[in-house]
């Protein structure tokens, strides 16, 4: 973040002949960042169909120790690199807009997650038909509770979810692997789910 500085000479300062500023307007700058380059990845495709419509979004910065700035702003650079060894990698830059909500004003400490559990570790469930896992997050009171889930295998099981229940519907006769894990370190839970022939 940034601010400029305004004139705050007056003709009545007792030291008139010295230079005096004062903090202006601020801005919260720009954000940069790089990712490896994977055309087909929804969150990259979501990055360049914001760059074309131009509109200011909300994103967070989420650090290490599991605090979280959130920013808005509008998608003003976007391209690719080839550092080194052919690697491409996709560039982008986000012009901040407004004031940003900062970990420092939150006010209450961050409790980092601890694990994740699901409620089974095998299932089964026939083609066409579906089955529900539970998912937990550990501590209850965690500050980040949000996770990803994916079936290894979706041509066996495909897997939804809505809150912290997952629906599990059978595809093929086979075996898949649903695979939870946590957005706050990253912990996961796998639960290994048979399909049988209707």
């Amino acid at each position: 973040m940034t601010a400029e500085s305004y004139d705050d000479t007056y003709l009545d300062d007792e030291d008139a002949d010295w230079n005096a500023t004062a903090q202006g307007a601020k801005s919260a700058g720009d954000t940069s960042f790089t990712l490896a380059w994977k055309p087909g990845e929804e969150g990259q495709k979501d990055l360049v169909a914001w760059f074309i419509d131009g509109s200011v979004r909300y994103y967070k910065i989420k650090y290490p120790n599991g605090t979280v700035d959130v920013f808005r702003g509008w998608c003003s650079s976007l391209g690719k690199a080839i550092p080194a060894k052919e690697v491409i990698t996709r560039t982008a830059k986000i012009t901040n807009t407004g004031k940003p909500e900062l970990a420092e004003e939150s006010g209450s400490p961050n409790i980092p997650v601890t694990g994740v559990t699901l409620d089974k570790a095998t299932a089964s469930v026939a083609v066409g038909a579906t089955t529900t896992l539970n998912v937990t997050v550990n501590p209850a009171s965690a500050s980040d509770k949000s996770f990803r889930v994916s079936s290894a295998d979706r041509a066996k099981a495909t897997v939804t979810a809505n809150g912290n229940t997952l629906t599990v519907t059978g595809v093929a006769a086979g075996t898949a692997d649903i695979i939870v894990m946590t957005s706050d370190g990253n912990f996961v839970a796998v639960c290994k789910v048979t399909v049988t022939a209707a």
